[in-house]
């Protein structure tokens, strides 16, 4: 091996394990979903760039596969990939959770980043005749897979976006964007018509049914974090019951340490019919009991059901701030 190739095999093998020293020692700035997402989508051009790396290392030692650039490539992608499930299998027992979509990422920036290189590889286009009648095809398919790598931040960004524009409001169930932001445990939501029976309302509105188990809930993840120039956080309830039920509502701040001391808490009573819900943001602001809640960081809004015996449905709708 000339000292050329050496010292490029060398730059490859550094650069694979940079982005590796990348992938498990980075830590988010914040736990954000956008943090999150921005940190998932890191897996497809982190992977396309060990994917190219082995396939340079592969040039500079095995040159006897030098004519077969075909096999170069399919043993560039099985090198990446293999790397890329061992990596996602130790995170099992490590802080970290492993993730079936994180390969399905990586499986993406091996595809796309070696199918964009492959129209300027002039030692593959020169050695197989297939590769260079296919290039432009590859190259197309490379670049929509890339593109589709892309469409979760790009929907998250949106929904960011939409969050904004929809302020005060918070939650109205009119759109797919807004409950980018919703998350449920132990219950489901469903967008779906209002009630007949619903006074004045016929939009859409979130019907959640709260599951048999020890504290199912609905969770707004991340509202627009200032309320301090508003006065109530209001919303509506309706309960198809025939008896009263009781609904739990916690909010917290960015800086909530997750005891129930440190946020606002509240237990509402829900009639039968229509409920409309206001909460003054006096309240919330001194719900914790050593501290008062950060108005301009809010984090979190709560609603759940505790020590449920059988399904419970109610709907929601027109979260809000006055």
């Amino acid at each position: 091996m000339s000292i050329r190739k050496a010292v490029f095999a060398a730059a490859s093998l550094a650069i694979i394990g940079a982005v590796i020293l990348v992938i498990e020692r980075l830590r988010l700035p914040q736990d954000t979903l956008l943090w999150e997402e921005l940190q998932n989508a890191g897996h497809t051009p982190a992977f396309g760039l060990i994917a190219y790396a082995v396939l340079a290392i592969s040039r500079s030692t095995l040159t006897r596969w030098e004519r077969n650039p075909i096999r170069q490539y399919a043993a560039s992608a099985f090198v990446t990939l293999a790397l890329g499930a061992v990596l996602e299998i130790s995170q099992i027992a490590g802080p970290r959770d492993a993730d079936v979509w994180d390969f399905v990422r990586n499986v993406a920036g091996v595809i796309s980043f070696l199918g964009i290189y492959l129209p300027f590889d002039k030692v593959s286009l020169v050695n197989s005749q297939l590769l260079f009648r296919l290039r432009y095809v590859v190259f197309l398919c490379a670049a929509l897979v890339l593109l589709g790598s892309a469409v979760p931040l790009g929907l998250l960004s949106a929904a960011y976006v939409h969050r904004e524009d929809l302020f005060p409001s918070i939650l109205r169930f009119e759109s797919a964007l807004e409950t980018r932001f919703v998350s449920t445990r132990g219950s489901d939501l469903e967008r779906t018509d209002s009630p007949k029976d619903w006074p004045g309302n016929s939009s859409s509105v979130g019907r959640v049914t709260f599951g048999a188990n020890e504290y199912p809930s609905i969770v707004i993840d991340e509202p627009h974090p200032d309320w301090r120039q508003h006065e109530k956080f209001c919303f509506e309830v309706y309960s198809a019951l025939d008896t009263v039920c009781f609904l739990a509502l916690r909010i917290e701040d960015r800086a909530h340490n997750q005891e129930y001391e440190d946020r606002f808490n509240a237990s509402l009573r829900i009639v039968p019919g229509l409920n409309k819900i206001a909460v003054p943001l006096t309240e919330v602001e001194h719900g914790p009991a050593s501290r008062l809640l950060n108005m301009s960081s809010v984090g979190a809004v709560q609603l759940f059901m505790a020590g449920l015996k059988s399904e419970t449905v109610l709907y929601f709708d027109n979260f809000r701030l006055e």
